[in-house]
């Protein structure tokens, strides 16, 4: 399992841009007042987010966001299988 936060986005108010490996890797990251699971030698990627975060997933380009009224992370893009 990997997944990171993403550098480049703009991260003012803990809204988070991750990336993650595989799709089973959604389940690992953290919600809102909801720690994600920790990975080796990090201390910040699976602190708590707040609503909007997003994530893309490696495996099929999949993207996902932190929905406020479900807590819960949501497919709001799959790419077309061929």
């Amino acid at each position: 399992m990997a997944y990171w936060i993403d550098p480049n986005a703009n991260n003012k108010s803990n809204c988070r841009s991750y990336v993650c490996d595989y799709r089973t890797d959604i389940d690992k990251l953290p919600r809102f007042q909801i720690e994600g699971e920790k990975q080796d030698n990090d201390s910040v990627v699976s602190q708590p987010c707040l609503w909007g975060s997003d994530c893309m997933v490696l495996e099929d380009s999949s993207v996902w966001i932190l929905g406020k009224n479900t807590n819960e992370w949501k497919e709001i893009y799959e790419v077309a299988k061929w």
